[in-house]
């Protein structure tokens, strides 16, 4: 599922060959920044805010770089990088109204940005100048396509760097039974994907 939802909107870019930013480093972020390095982007720019562990995860699975807005100046670097360009698409799975806003900044006039985070309240932009005047494509992301999603999927775990980066986001397993466990470790925000098994 996680998986699936990250595949979906990396692919409802146009990424290929060009920079990418991905906002918010939860376990769908750090996979949709494996999906677009295994998939021939050019370089991608993961932005977390806060927690550093899935920062560093992000740059473990492939990130040029690994950035928190609490600490970096995104945009500064960003811009810097690209030659005041800024970057080609961003995909938002962060589900944050600032998240939203950096985005918009971040990209570059006639970009696309991606979003697939749910949002707690509704936000206030200033669509003339962040979307109309930057010529921005904004698309909706919601779960899978079947089964165009589940074809990308099955090609991309044919590719052993693919699979070691899912092994790297997978950081706890636990039995079922031991539910518990599992959601203590997501609480802490020492892991990356949690998994509980049946067997």
């Amino acid at each position: 599922d996680p998986l699936g939802n990250a595949v979906h909107t990396v692919f409802a870019t146009d990424f290929a060959a060009r920079d990418v930013a991905v906002l918010g480093m939860g376990p769908i972020g750090a996979m949709a920044v494996s999906v677009l390095k295994n998939c021939g982007a050019s370089r991608v720019f993961a932005i977390g805010r806060k927690n550093q562990y899935r920062i560093d995860l992000a740059k473990k699975v492939g990130a040029d770089f690994a950035l928190s807005s609490n600490t970096d100046d995104v945009k500064e670097i960003i811009m810097k990088e690209t030659g005041g360009k800024g970057v080609d698409a961003v995909v938002e799975t962060a589900g944050s109204v600032e998240a939203v806003e950096l985005g918009l900044d971040i990209m570059r006039s006639g970009g696309t940005i991606a979003l697939l985070g749910v949002f707690a309240k509704p936000i206030t932009l200033d669509l003339s100048k962040k979307v109309v005047f930057k010529y921005a494509t904004i698309k909706g992301i919601n779960g899978r396509l079947m089964y165009d999603t589940w074809y990308k999927m099955a090609g991309l775990y044919r590719l052993p760097k693919f699979r070691e980066d899912m092994k790297t986001i997978i950081t706890h397993r636990f039995k079922f039974e031991e539910f518990e466990k599992g959601m203590a470790a997501m609480r802490s925000g020492q892991s990356g994907k949690v998994v509980l098994t049946f067997d």
